[in-house]
């Protein structure tokens, strides 16, 4: 199931391939069990996942412009940073909001209708089929798809 053990393998398994540089991971979302079974819900979830990564790994950009030096000059210590203008440009931009998971406290949680990353995932992924629109293919490559695909099933 979803569940802290697979979110921990997920997140051991996608951050090293990040971590070594690799730029595909074949067969790492959605799967428990050493690869022998997968979940739509999983894959929702580590494809959430790869995102947090993935902004993770972005170097961080050191400029008088990001650090806002000029605005704490002008503001001090004690100023509202979170009216400015230059605060509310980067705040949508500079953090990784992740599909699933829940950014709200306790309270709020409680009341959700789906508390469970498994559901909202479930969720997303009936949204995500139903916005599925096959794309087009040239009909001599499908054919061939097709007798690929019929021959596979005959021969296991």
């Amino acid at each position: 199931s979803l569940d802290y053990q697979a979110g921990m393998e997920s997140t051991m398994m996608l951050t090293s391939g990040a971590l070594s540089g690799s730029n595909v991971c074949l067969h790492a979302t959605g799967t428990y069990g050493s690869m022998l079974a997968m979940s739509y819900e999983k894959f929702m979830a580590d494809v959430d996942l790869c995102g947090a990564i993935k902004k993770l790994l972005q170097p961080v950009e050191f400029s008088e412009d990001t650090f806002a030096i000029e605005l704490i000059k002008e503001m001090g210590a004690k100023g509202n940073y979170l009216m400015q203008s230059h605060t509310h440009k980067r705040c949508r931009t500079e953090f990784y909001i992740p599909d699933l998971n829940i950014r709200t406290n306790h309270t709020k949680w409680m009341d959700m209708d789906q508390r469970e990353m498994i559901d909202r995932a479930g969720k997303l992924v009936k949204q995500q089929l139903e916005q599925y629109q096959k794309p087009d293919i040239d009909p001599s490559i499908e054919k061939d798809l097709v007798t690929f695909i019929t021959r596979q099933k005959t021969e296991t």
